[in-house]
């Protein structure tokens, strides 16, 4: 079975792994694998505890011009409270990125839960890994 491993980064100009809405910042997330994707290719699932984390995160500008390498953009989807994204590693990649841009909304919002106020702090993981953003 291939292994994966996560690591996230970010276009935020200081120490940490951050994201902010008025500096326009990306966080990029790269999966590794210990060995080249199989026929059909692997699907990988990056979750958090933290629901609605990737409603934060600009989605819509990621569909109109993806920033991805090595991933099926048909297969890229979010879960059920928008706590993760899942997407198939290209057969025969040995790594894959996505790149996804902070969503600037006017805070506070009435019609979004809490955590969309203020400092949010999230933990990715996947399969065998877990990194901090």
């Amino acid at each position: 079975m291939v292994q994966v491993s996560l690591s996230t980064s970010t276009t935020f100009n200081g120490d940490l792994n951050a994201l902010v809405e008025n500096q326009g910042t990306d966080v990029t997330f790269r999966i590794d694998l210990d060995e080249a994707a199989p026929a059909g290719g692997t699907r990988v699932y990056i979750d958090s505890d933290t629901v609605q984390i990737f409603n934060r995160l600009d989605l819509p500008a990621a569909q109109r011009n993806p920033r991805i390498e090595n991933i099926n953009l048909f297969s890229v989807s979010t879960n059920v409270d928008d706590s993760g994204l899942a997407f198939t590693i290209d057969s025969g990649a040995t790594f894959a990125t996505v790149t996804l841009a902070i969503f600037d909304n006017t805070e506070p919002e009435p019609t979004l839960p809490e955590t969309f106020d203020g400092r949010v702090d999230a933990e990715f993981f996947c399969q065998n890994c877990i990194r901090s953003l």
